[in-house]
């Protein structure tokens, strides 16, 4: 009940509980909602062109409606699709996507980063989705849209962490990676969320025994 719904009258995204049902079903039992909501239903007057967020006869062809369905769907494909070799590094965050499907997620970046998107569409600039915490998922709270330059840099920047490691016996060792202190321990590159667990100490991924960790610059 909480998938959105464009109204074809005031253009406004809605829930669907928002909208009257139409009395028709799909073949797989989906009741189908009418296309205005209830309150451009029961308006007595039509919403002015003008005042409306997005002509909803035109928002399939808004560049920032366009940008958002591609982010939307790379984002979810980097998480499901099976071909993407790196695809067990993010299956191994608690809630890898925060969405029900690529679908909401697209509402969600044009409702809450149309004005974000366009800004850098306008300087021939690339929008793209970054975590704010690489350790989390795409969930609404750990999400923002910023150049896809910069986003690929803090991407670099996070692998190229030194760690620094105590070891049982008290003596250091740095590794000038997260990829390498990662390898050392017998783990796939891919499990690089494992190192930045120790560095918390969060306890989503047991350390190993006796070692600490710390990230330094």
């Amino acid at each position: 009940m909480s998938v959105d719904k464009l109204c074809t009258q005031c253009g406004e995204l809605k829930i669907l509980s928002d909208f009257y049902k139409s009395g028709k079903i799909t073949k797989d039992g989906t009741p189908v909602y009418r296309g205005k909501c209830k309150m451009c239903e029961n308006a007595k007057t039509k919403v002015k062109e003008e005042d409306r967020i997005v002509p909803p006869k035109e928002i399939y062809q808004d560049i920032v409606y366009r940008k958002c369905k591609r982010m939307a769907y790379d984002a979810h494909s980097r998480i499901f699709s099976p071909s993407r070799d790196y695809k067990p590094c993010y299956r191994n965050l608690d809630n890898p996507f925060g969405f029900e499907s690529s679908t909401e997620l697209k509402w969600y970046l044009y409702k809450n980063f149309y004005q974000d998107i366009k800004s850098l569409l306008d300087k021939d600039l690339v929008p793209s989705i970054d975590r704010k915490d690489p350790s989390k998922g795409y969930t609404k709270e750990n999400i923002r849209v910023i150049n896809f330059d910069l986003n690929t840099a803090l991407g670099v920047d996070n692998v190229r962490k030194k760690v620094e490691m105590i070891l049982p016996n008290g003596e250091f060792k740095i590794f000038p990676s997260v990829t390498e202190c990662v390898l050392f321990f017998g783990y796939d590159k891919k499990d690089c969320n494992r190192v930045s667990s120790w560095a918390k100490d969060d306890g989503k991924y047991a350390k190993p025994k006796g070692y600490e960790f710390r990230y330094v610059k």
